[in-house]
């Protein structure tokens, strides 16, 4: 077969919990006041709710970047069992080792800036454990933190979308939003571009005037 049906194969057996997920939470929420990921809802800073519902699904790898208020949501983390043992709702849920969390120490420089640090804390990672055999495994989602964590279906729609291409979006009536899924090319590429001049939605632009990219129609 075809190097082209081969991945699309391979793509279409993967389950999501597998793929890591870059949770960017590194912004100073000037708008809002306070970083958006410290926002209380119903008790608990947003960041929590966001974990609870990839626990939920059961993601294994999570790398959490952080940036402005570092120690304050380090802190959150801790109070609200984030690296317990388990954590999340029944047999689904983190264990200690799954939760990565990257320091972006110039957040001043953007969001781009706190996707790069995620991006190597998640390349270097993977080098120590070795490259996994499936190339959706070295792949990885990218979700804001003020983004509120769709549900499974969308995941998944994303990873049986992706077919030969270097990204997938969830798209609603033409409108582009998150998780964005990468592949590893597109993460090298990421490394190596100028943190304070370079944005995710331009990339993303390029990967589609490429034919690169694909969008996967979603519900809402």
């Amino acid at each position: 077969p075809s190097a082209s049906a081969s991945t699309a194969k391979s793509a279409s057996k993967t389950s999501i919990e597998n793929i890591p997920v870059i949770l960017l939470a590194g912004g100073k929420g000037s708008r809002a006041g306070m970083p958006k990921g410290l926002i209380d809802s119903q008790g608990k800073p947003w960041i929590v709710h966001q974990m609870q519902k990839l626990a939920a699904m059961g993601f294994k790898k999570i790398v959490v970047v952080l940036g402005y208020s570092a120690e304050r949501y380090q802190e959150m983390m801790f109070k609200h069992g984030l690296f317990a043992k388990v954590f999340g709702d029944g047999n689904r849920g983190f264990n200690s080792s799954s939760i990565t969390l990257i320091q972006n120490l110039k957040p001043e420089r953007g969001s781009f800036s706190s996707l790069q640090s995620g991006v190597l804390g998640l390349l270097a990672k993977q080098n120590k454990v070795g490259i996994a055999q499936n190339f959706k495994q070295n792949s990885a989602f990218v979700l804001p933190i003020d983004v509120p964590c769709p549900p499974k279906e969308v995941w998944q729609a994303l990873v049986s979308g992706l077919d030969y291409h270097l990204a997938a979006i969830p798209t609603f009536e033409k409108h582009g939003g998150h998780p964005v899924l990468l592949t590893q090319k597109v993460l090298i590429e990421i490394c190596n571009l100028n943190s304070e001049s370079s944005r995710l939605d331009h990339l993303l632009q390029k990967l589609e005037s490429e034919d690169a990219l694909v969008r996967v129609a979603t519900k809402d």
